[in-house]
């Protein structure tokens, strides 16, 4: 029995088919978009303390996410680049924190929730946990590139985005 498994294998990898449970699943990856504008740690960096920028969507891996689901409402964003989470810098609950990206913990400051304010919106604001405050694309310029901050919610379309599935360039 054990040969006639064995001549089964090797026929399978001459003929360069692979047995279907071995097949890896697809990952469900998302980018986080609003308008012309992505989500990406500063220049693709993997490493951990660097900035988020919003910078023109190219679909590169550096802009796509994984959605980590916590409690209820809650959930995570995970850079499928550098296994890290999208974070607000120490905690900080101020107008203005920069937003980087840290190893994931499940903290206040790696969690969000999408608000909508219009039952229509593609775009919805996401809420930090800790702060209750807004993800937003610059503090002062609202066009790609910026940085990404924390600022009060305003109801304004440079703090709406879109989880949209992620589609590799190419």
């Amino acid at each position: 029995m054990r040969t006639l498994i064995l001549a089964a294998a090797i026929a399978l990898v001459g003929t360069g088919l692979t047995p279907a449970a071995s097949a890896a699943p697809a990952e469900d990856l998302r980018v986080v978009t609003s308008g012309n504008g992505c989500l990406a740690p500063l220049w693709g960096s993997p490493d951990p303390g660097a900035y988020i920028s919003f910078e023109l969507c190219d679909k590169s891996r550096p802009q796509a996410w994984r959605i980590l689901r916590h409690d209820g409402t809650w959930f995570g964003l995970q850079s499928a680049a550098s296994d890290l989470c999208l974070t607000v810098l120490n905690s900080g609950a101020g107008h203005g924190e920069d937003i980087v990206q840290q190893p994931c913990a499940g903290s206040p400051n790696q969690r969000w929730r999408s608000v909508a304010r219009d039952p229509f919106a593609k775009f919805l604001e996401q809420h930090a946990q800790h702060s209750d405050k807004c993800l937003s694309a610059g503090y002062i310029q609202h066009t790609v590139p910026t940085e990404v901050v924390q600022m009060d919610c305003q109801n304004i379309h440079w703090q709406k985005f879109s989880l949209e599935v992620w589609s590799p360039a190419g």
